[in-house]
């Protein structure tokens, strides 16, 4: 119940003080587009920041870990996209596709 009450109060917080995209800032909209990649990545591990749960946990308490050097981002080859992980991999053309979408 706490959970879904601060869920709440973080969207209506999140629509009564940006109102309409067009007035989130470069930043605001990099970390949407973030959340957005994580989101939607189909794996288990997609930065190295996430985390991984032991595979067999048998009712036990599980073991989570970072999943570091086995994360999607990690093992992307240099050119190829792979999910957007930090700020910084979201390009100035990204932010503008957004703009000019949203």
């Amino acid at each position: 119940m706490k959970a879904s009450l601060i869920v709440f109060s973080l969207m209506l917080y999140h629509s009564l003080s940006f109102g309409s995209d067009h007035y989130l800032s470069d930043e605001q909209i990099r970390h949407l587009l973030v959340a957005e990649s994580i989101r939607i990545f189909p794996g288990k591990c997609p930065c190295p920041y996430s985390l991984e749960k032991k595979k067999s946990c048998f009712g036990k308490k599980c073991k989570v870990r970072l999943c570091g050097r086995k994360s999607a981002w990690s093992r992307t080859p240099t050119g190829y996209l792979g999910p957007l992980c930090f700020s910084t991999d979201v390009t100035d053309e990204m932010v503008l596709w957004y703009r000019q979408t949203r």
